[in-house]
């Protein structure tokens, strides 16, 4: 099925993928059906609500851009004379993953920056390896993408970060269903859900496996829409959120409980309106998406809306471009700590007790006393000081995490906090 008129991958994307069909001219058919340059959804890990990262061709080609949930903020991430697509961000809101046509189709890759756009790596792709459709695993340290293979099928792969290390997941030929696209796993790590042909031929429909098991497929899907695309995660792993053409000319939004295959339509498009994208905001309480209407002369709008409500929810992206392909990102977390025990501000005791607890998960500290050497302080037990002069003493405790991400890749890791200084006196 053809991408309503007005998508980004068909106005540009899709020019890219048929020229390089040429290349591969006697797998044209199966590259055809698999429609590898659809728009994707991107799945959102939980925390509290952070930036919406989107595509957009207000400068002249498709870019990646970040912006506030209510539309504000809109900046800039990318620069090149190329296109970017499908914005996936990192479980800690600290990085995103997106795709890059710099080579053309044929060496479609899989590039890695910080949400301010600095740092760029690339991670996976190049000439005869196209490599799309990026997410994070949630651990941070990986993650999921399509790959064509010689044979012209998409097919999941996983990348480790650390080493570089790409190991195939699916294999078109003998896993029930095939040429996938969009693979997302759930926050909670128990299942991969993507898009994918029923048998050999169709429909595409949307299906779950567990990680260690891709021969364990379950039809998440159950509408007689003509077909179900682009699926996208909740950030409690309950619920999965996809787009599904009821006919040639309208489309309903909807979401499936992955327990109980319960499905209702969040939307209900008219005649020529699309919902072509979708994200879960990290909360859980909100879907940014995507909305294309041909007849106007730039279809592709991000609105945002309320999950248990029915109906469109306001658009947040302006006129004057193409913005599509919405990822709500998590808050990127501050290290914060709280002491639980400290000494008095003047005592005769020459023995200080202190103890602290982390208010951020993950959250790790450094202390100095005085004038002596900086140490790593323990959390959620005593930290004792022993035989201290009279005077004034300090215990300057600075906060601090490690980005897990940025670590695996080889950039600097550590997220400081803001440090505490404790004064007391001994008499």
């Amino acid at each position: 099925m053809n991408e309503p008129a007005g998508s980004p991958f068909e106005r540009s994307g899709d020019r890219l993928r048929w020229s390089a069909l040429a290349f591969l001219a006697a797998l044209a058919a199966a590259l055809a059906f698999l429609a590898i340059g659809a728009p994707a959804s991107r799945a959102a890990f939980p925390g509290q609500d952070g930036k919406i990262f989107f595509v957009s061709d207000r400068d002249g080609n498709y870019e990646i851009y970040s912006m506030n949930s209510d539309g504000t903020d809109q900046r800039r991430l990318t620069y090149t004379s190329w296109n970017e697509a499908e914005p996936s961000a990192s479980p800690n809101g600290r990085w995103v993953v997106y795709q890059s046509f710099a080579e053309g189709f044929v060496g479609l890759r899989i590039e890695i920056m910080r949400q301010d756009g600095s740092s760029n790596q690339i991670l996976t792709g190049g000439p005869g390896a196209p490599s799309l459709d990026p997410s994070f695993t949630p651990d941070g340290q990986g993650i999921l993408f399509t790959r064509v293979n010689s044979e012209g099928w998409g097919e999941i792969w996983s990348l480790e970060l650390a080493t570089g290390i790409a190991t195939r997941i699916t294999e078109h030929g003998i896993t029930p269903q095939r040429a996938p696209e969009n693979p997302e796993m759930l926050p909670d790590g128990s299942a991969i859900v993507y898009g994918g042909l029923d048998g050999s031929a169709g429909p595409r429909r949307i299906f779950s496996f567990p990680p260690s098991d891709p021969y364990s497929q379950q039809m998440v899907s159950q509408m007689a829409g003509l077909e179900d695309r682009r699926p996208t995660v909740s950030p409690d792993s309950q619920s999965v959120l996809y787009s599904d053409y009821l006919d040639s000319t309208s489309m309903a939004l909807v979401k499936t409980d992955l327990a109980s295959l319960f499905a209702e339509a969040l939307l209900l498009s008219g005649p020529s309106v699309f919902f072509t994208a979708s994200s879960y905001s990290p909360s859980g309480t909100k879907i940014a998406y995507q909305a294309s209407t041909p007849a106007d002369t730039y279809p592709d709008q991000i609105h945002v809306k309320e999950v248990n409500t029915f109906g469109e929810g306001p658009v947040i992206t302006g006129p004057g471009s193409n913005n599509s392909r919405p990822n709500w990102s998590p808050r990127a977390k501050t290290p914060r700590f709280g002491a639980v025990r400290k000494p008095r501000a003047r005592t005769s005791s020459r023995t200080a007790k202190f103890r602290f607890r982390a208010l951020t998960p993950g959250t790790r500290l450094d202390c100095r006393l005085d004038r002596e050497r900086v140490r790593a302080c323990p959390l959620n037990r005593t930290l004792t000081f022993r035989g201290l002069r009279r005077g004034v003493h300090r215990l300057r405790v600075a906060p601090y995490l490690i980005d897990e991400t940025a670590l695996a890749i080889g950039q600097y890791a550590r997220v400081d906090g803001r440090a505490v200084t404790y004064r007391w006196r001994v008499r």
